[in-house]
């Protein structure tokens, strides 16, 4: 009962991105791209990649 009535908080409806968005790993020869509004100014981490091409249209930290 306490928790139903309790008001909800602005940073309780914060879309969160989904982990494998915020890191590329182990990719060879692809182009991958991160669209507005899929990192939200998150960390993003590229990592043990090869040939590829990696575009990031999104604010990052």
């Amino acid at each position: 009962p306490l928790a139903e009535s309790r008001p909800k908080h602005s940073w309780e409806n914060i879309k969160r991105p989904n982990r494998s968005q915020l890191i590329i790993s182990g990719q060879v020869g692809v182009a991958v791209c991160r669209l507005p509004g899929q990192l939200s100014g998150r960390q993003f981490h590229i990592q043990d990649c090869r040939q590829c091409e990696i575009f990031v249209l999104d604010n990052t930290s």
